[in-house]
C-alpha cells in the first residue's frame, strides 16, 4: 500500500476511534508513526469524525421523521373512525406514549392541520416549552 492510502486508511480509522495499537496492526506501522501521523494529521480525522457524525445524525433524523409520520396518520385514521370515545381515549394515549418515546420529552399539546389524505403539519408542545415544527 503507498504512504498516502496509507495515511488515508489512518484518518479513516482514527475517526471511527481505532487505537494506535489496532491500527498499527492492521497497516503494518510502528506506532511512533501513528503518533506522529495523528498529531500531523489531527485536523483531517477531526474532520473525517464530523463527517461520520452529521451522517449517523442525518440517518437517525429521518428514522425518527418516519415514526412520526406513522403516528400522525394514526391519529389522522382514528379522527376519522367512529368509535366511543373511551376506546378513542385509550388509541391516542397509546399513540401520544409513543410519541413520547421517539421525543424523549413528554408532549403537552398537539396541533394537527389534516386533509383528507394526509397530516399537512404538526405542531408539537412539550412539558418544557420547547416547540418543534415538523
Amino acid at each position: 500500500m503507498k504512504k498516502e492510502e496509507l495515511k488515508y486508511k489512518f484518518i479513516e480509522m482514527r475517526a471511527l476511534g481505532y487505537t494506535y495499537e489496532k491500527i498499527c496492526g492492521r497497516l503494518k506501522i510502528t506506532k511512533p508513526t501513528a503518533v506522529k501521523w495523528g498529531k500531523s494529521l489531527a485536523e483531517e480525522i477531526n474532520g473525517q469524525k464530523k463527517g461520520l457524525i452529521s451522517k449517523i445524525f442525518s440517518e437517525r433524523i429521518v428514522e425518527q421523521e418516519q415514526g412520526i409520520l406513522i403516528k400522525l396518520e394514526q391519529f389522522r385514521r382514528k379522527k376519522n373512525m367512529k368509535m366511543n370515545s373511551k376506546l378513542s381515549d385509550k388509541i391516542e394515549k397509546k399513540l401520544l406514549k409513543g410519541l413520547d418515546k421517539i421525543f424523549i420529552k413528554k408532549i403537552k399539546a398537539i396541533h394537527l392541520r389534516m386533509n383528507e389524505d394526509a397530516v399537512t403539519s404538526a405542531l408539537f408542545i412539550f412539558d418544557d416549552d420547547i416547540i418543534v415544527e415538523n
